[in-house]
């Protein structure tokens, strides 16, 4: 696996999680690194040099164009409604709902590489914003 640290390619789609409950609810985080760890209670992502005990965590892998969820030891997890069971591994796809057991409902979101023009847009929408 690559380092948690390597900066994301150009060319690789933009992943994204949406937090439709808990702290976080509302916001929007892209996923970028390689290896992120995420907290069950908050679904707060952090790199896992971060994270003294990785079984009480949900690990994301980068796999291929989108990212793979397992499942920690000491908390549940469904996509779609569906079990993963513990050091379980899921492929994400857009669209994907996750709920983490005493935590967070977030939607994982795939979007296309960005473009120069479309930078150059987001810059301007800023700009308005």
């Amino acid at each position: 696996m690559s380092s948690s640290n390597a900066s994301p390619n150009p060319t690789q789609r933009d992943a994204a999680l949406v937090y439709l409950s808990g702290p976080l609810r509302g916001k929007t985080v892209r996923v970028t690194a390689a290896t992120l760890r995420l907290l069950p209670e908050t679904g707060e992502l952090l790199s896992p040099d971060l994270v003294a005990d990785e079984r009480r965590t949900i690990s994301l892998y980068r796999a291929g164009d989108g990212y793979e969820l397992v499942a920690s030891l000491s908390h549940r997890a469904w996509i779609n409604g569906e079990p993963v069971e513990h050091d379980d591994s899921r492929t994400l796809r857009s669209g994907d709902l996750i709920e983490i057991e005493s935590g967070p409902v977030m939607r994982f979101r795939i979007h296309p590489p960005r473009s120069g023009s479309l930078q150059v847009a987001q810059r301007g929408v800023r700009r308005l914003l």
